[in-house]
C-alpha cells in the first residue's frame, strides 16, 4: 500500500532524501554493541551458565529471573536479532527535506484506525478544504484498523503534509498540503496532542 514516502519520491522536484548521519551513526553504534554482546554470550556460553547456576549447598547465587533469562541458549540469537534490526534500521535512516529550501520534514502522526474508504474520502476532504474541527482530534489509534493517517510537519518552511490511505480497499488519496493558518493548526495539535477538541479560537472556518 502506499504511504506518504511513495508520495515524496514521487516528485524529486520538491521533494529530497538525503542520509540521517547522527540517526544512522546512533543506531549503527547501538546495534554494533547488541551483536557484539551477543557474540560474547556465545563464546563464553559455558562459564556464564555456571555463574548463574545453584552454587552447592548454599543455594542458587543469583535468583534475579533476568539474570537466568541470560543463561538460557536462545538469549544470545534473540540480541543478535535485535541488533540486525537495529543495524537495518540505521541503514534506512534517512531524512527528507524541501528540494526548494532544503528544510526539513519530520513524521508526527502515522497510524492505523477504524474507517470505511468513504469516510476516509470525506477525512480527507476535510483536511483539504474543511474548519479546523472537521478533521481534528483524529480518530482513535487501532493497528487493526483499515484506513491510514499520516502527518509530517516542515516547521521552518510552515508547512504540513497530510496522507490518508485504506488498506483494505486499496485506496489512496492524493497528499494535502497545509500552510499558514492551517499549517499553525496542526502544529499547535501536535504540541497539545492530537485527540484532544480543536481551540474555540480556531473553530470559526480556516484561512488558506
Amino acid at each position: 500500500m502506499r504511504d506518504i514516502e511513495n508520495e515524496f519520491r514521487a516528485d524529486p522536484q520538491r521533494f529530497t532524501s538525503r542520509r540521517n548521519v547522527r540517526k544512522t551513526v546512533i543506531l549503527g553504534v547501538i546495534g554494533g554493541v547488541l551483536i557484539a554482546v551477543a557474540g560474547a554470550i556465545v563464546a563464553g556460553y559455558s562459564t556464564f551458565s555456571e555463574w548463574v547456576e545453584p552454587s552447592g549447598a548454599s543455594g542458587t547465587r543469583y535468583n534475579s529471573v533476568i539474570v537466568h533469562a541470560l543463561g538460557t541458549p536462545l538469549t544470545p540469537v534473540l540480541i543478535a536479532v535485535i541488533g540486525l534490526f537495529v543495524v537495518y534500521s540505521a541503514i534506512k535512516a534517512m531524512q527528507w527535506s524541501r528540494t526548494e529550501t532544503g528544510a526539513e520534514i519530520t513524521p508526527v502522526v502515522r497510524e492505523y484506525f477504524h474507517a470505511s474508504s468513504q469516510q476516509v474520502a470525506q477525512l480527507a476532504q476535510n483536511f483539504a478544504t474543511g474548519a479546523p474541527s472537521s478533521f481534528l482530534p483524529v480518530p482513535e489509534s487501532d493497528s487493526k484498523g483499515g484506513a491510514l493517517l499520516e502527518l509530517w510537519l516542515c516547521d521552518d518552511d510552515q508547512i504540513g503534509y497530510v496522507f490518508l490511505a485504506h488498506r483494505v480497499d486499496k485506496v489512496a488519496f492524493p497528499m494535502i498540503e497545509m500552510r499558514g493558518e492551517r499549517y499553525r493548526i496542526l502544529a499547535d495539535a501536535k504540541k497539545r496532542g492530537i485527540r484532544r477538541p480543536v481551540p474555540e479560537d480556531d473553530r470559526v472556518g480556516d484561512s488558506a
